[in-house]
C-alpha cells in the first residue's frame, strides 16, 4: 500500500504554470470521524491511467522540488489534498512547493478532528480525485490522479469501488476533483 502511496506521488510531479493561489476545505457531515473504525488509514493512492510511478514524490537525490520554470516558461505550482478515512478533506492549489501545499492542507485537515490526515502532493498540470465509501463498518478513501479533472474522478471512483470492502450497490461516492494549477 505504501508502495502504491509512492509510486502515485511521484507519477504527479511535472511542470505547470498559473500565478494565483486559492484554497477550498469541506468537513464530512457530522459524527464520529474514523475513530474505531477498522482500518482508519484505508486511503489509498493509485496512479491513474497512462501515468508511471516512482518512490515518494521526491526528485531524484530525495529533494522535492520548489518552484521550476514549466515548459512555457512560466513557474511550476503544487496543490495538495489531506483527507481522512470518512471523506473529510483540506485542498490547495497553486502553492510554490509541494512541502508548502502538504503542511497548508494537513494543518486545515488536523483542524477537523476526524483522525489520522494522509496528504498528497502533486504538480499544477494534473488532478487528483477523492472518492470516499462508509458503509457497515467501514470508512474508506481513495485518491487517484489523471491529466484532466474526469480522469481524476473517474480513477478515483474506480480506485474506491475496486476494494473488496465496498459491498453496496451504491458504491462509493466522489468527494472532490481538482488541478494543481487550479483547474
Amino acid at each position: 500500500m505504501r508502495l502504491s502511496r509512492m509510486m502515485f506521488a511521484a507519477a504527479l510531479l511535472a511542470a505547470a504554470s498559473l500565478s494565483a493561489q486559492a484554497q477550498s476545505i469541506q468537513p464530512h457531515g457530522s459524527g464520529g470521524g474514523s475513530q474505531g473504525m477498522p482500518d482508519p488509514s484505508a486511503a489509498q493512492l493509485q496512479p491513474g491511467p497512462g501515468q508511471q510511478g516512482g518512490p515518494g514524490s521526491q526528485a531524484p537525490g530525495g529533494q522535492r522540488p520548489a518552484l521550476q520554470s514549466g515548459p512555457s516558461g512560466g513557474t511550476q505550482y503544487f496543490g495538495a489534498i489531506a483527507f481522512t478515512a470518512d471523506g473529510s478533506y483540506s485542498t490547495t492549489w497553486q502553492q510554490p512547493s509541494a512541502e508548502a501545499a502538504e503542511a497548508k492542507v494537513l494543518r486545515e485537515c488536523a483542524k477537523f478532528g476526524r483522525g489520522a490526515c494522509e496528504a498528497k502532493s502533486f504538480p499544477g498540470n494534473l488532478c487528483i480525485g477523492l472518492a470516499n465509501y462508509r458503509g457497515g463498518r467501514w470508512r474508506l478513501a481513495f485518491t487517484a490522479g489523471g491529466t484532466t479533472t474526469p480522469q481524476a474522478q473517474q480513477a478515483a471512483l474506480d480506485a474506491c469501488n475496486a476494494d473488496n470492502r465496498v459491498r453496496s450497490r451504491r458504491g462509493c461516492t466522489l468527494r472532490i476533483a481538482f488541478c494543481g494549477d487550479g483547474r
